[in-house]
């Protein structure tokens, strides 16, 4: 892993190290990547939370569009990693860094999401290879939701 990335790995982890309430992140420690956990009162807000994390790995900058992102899985967990793969590959593709997201349509039978995706035109300041399913984890409870993810670095 870069060195800049574990720098903004420690960093955030020290800015959101408080127990989770509400809504956010925070890193856990990993021996080679980077894992996340997320969280909030739906699902939807935990997955907000999950990109949130993977768009501070990639970097900041000031905000030059939108681009709109839509993914169909087998289940939840399948889901969160479609999605995030998908804004990776069109950051990619604009050569862009994504600053914010705002969740769109969900449809829970078919689990579709629809979601709009603000970035930057700044170069990106670390690389994610990839959104795994290694150690994935959607945790549910009542008014709360958690969700587990490892991007390769």
């Amino acid at each position: 892993m870069k060195k800049t990335a574990k720098k903004t790995q420690k960093k955030t982890a020290k800015k959101r190290s408080s127990p989770p309430s509400g809504e956010g992140y925070r890193f856990l420690e990993h021996t080679a990547d980077i894992m996340v956990s997320a969280w909030g009162p739906d699902y939807l807000a935990a997955l907000r939370q999950a990109a949130l994390a993977m768009f501070s790995v990639l970097g900041k900058g000031k905000k030059a569009g939108e681009f709109e992102v839509e993914e169909k899985a087998g289940s939840r967990e399948e889901l969160v990693v479609a999605l995030l793969s998908r804004i990776l590959a069109e950051c990619d593709a604009r050569e862009v860094v994504p600053l914010g997201i705002e969740m769109g349509k969900y449809d829970e039978a078919a689990q579709g999401l629809k979601a709009r995706v603000s970035y930057s035109n700044a170069r990106p300041r670390d690389a994610i290879k990839a959104v795994t399913f290694h150690r994935l984890e959607v945790k549910e409870e009542k008014n709360k939701c958690s969700i587990q993810v490892v991007f390769d670095v």
